[in-house]
């Protein structure tokens, strides 16, 4: 049978209530403690603490510490007053005691029931949280790949082009260099000709020496025409003669 603790203390501010409870050499991991507003149970076989608070405390902001041989409660009040005694009236009755059991099982069932529904909550916005950071990840990720493949591509165009003004400067200064090469030819060609043509007429001036100029006597015959002698076609006649 459960030995019930009798040998705990107790006191308050008008806004806090500190309970301490012995554990009597039981090991901390072995303590269970149920609490809510109202109500608080400690079991740790083979003893066990009960109390009925005589107000109201706000559960979640409360705490308890356990080490140190015993467990102690910090209970924020949910009024600013002096209780002046811990437990209520109802303390001591067995029915109201049961009533106050259960009341405060059905509200640690529906704490259970919100603290799973906030969990869950939690769970889902964590979850989505998640899947929107893992979106924005990869939303990030295929950003950074298209910017590094757009480098890519610029840098590659900027090579090309870069490339091409060098093809057409070496081309040009290539064909410059053409012409200026088929320039001289065609000037040392010009020359060699020239040079190879006076050489020519040299040559055949020194072979062929000039003659002397000379005088050649040219006499012309007579011509009688048969048919008798027309004076309008006289001159005619003398001239093609002539």
């Amino acid at each position: 049978m459960p030995i019930a603790v009798k040998d705990y203390t107790w006191e308050e501010t008008p806004s806090m209530l500190y309970i301490t409870v012995p554990l009597k050499g039981v090991q901390p991991q072995k303590v269970d403690i149920l609490s809510t507003e109202r109500y608080i149970k400690v079991h740790y076989t083979p003893f066990f603490f009960e109390c009925f608070l005589n107000g109201e405390v706000f559960d979640q902001k409360s705490a308890a510490q356990v080490g140190n041989g015993a467990i102690v409660f910090k209970l924020e009040k949910q009024e600013n007053r002096m209780w002046e005694e811990l437990q209520c009236a109802a303390a001591g009755n067995k029915k109201e005691e049961m009533l106050l059991r259960e009341t405060a099982q059905a509200r640690l069932r529906e704490r259970n029931k919100e603290e799973q529904k906030q969990k869950e909550e939690l769970k889902r916005e964590h979850d989505r949280f998640g899947v929107k950071q893992q979106m924005r990840i990869e939303d990030d990720d295929h950003k950074r790949i298209a910017s590094a493949k757009e480098s890519e591509r610029v840098k590659a165009t900027e090579e090309l082009e870069k490339w091409k003004q060098q093809q057409t400067q070496m081309a040009l200064i290539m064909r410059e260099k053409e012409e200026k090469q088929k320039a001289e030819l065609n000037s040392q060609t010009l020359i060699h000709k020239k040079k190879k043509a006076s050489e020519i007429f040299e040559e055949a001036a020194g072979n062929n020496p000039m003659r002397d100029p000379g005088k050649i006597n040219v006499s012309f015959t007579p011509r009688v025409f048969p048919t008798a002698a027309r004076e309008s076609q006289a001159a005619n006649e003398e001239e093609v003669l002539l």
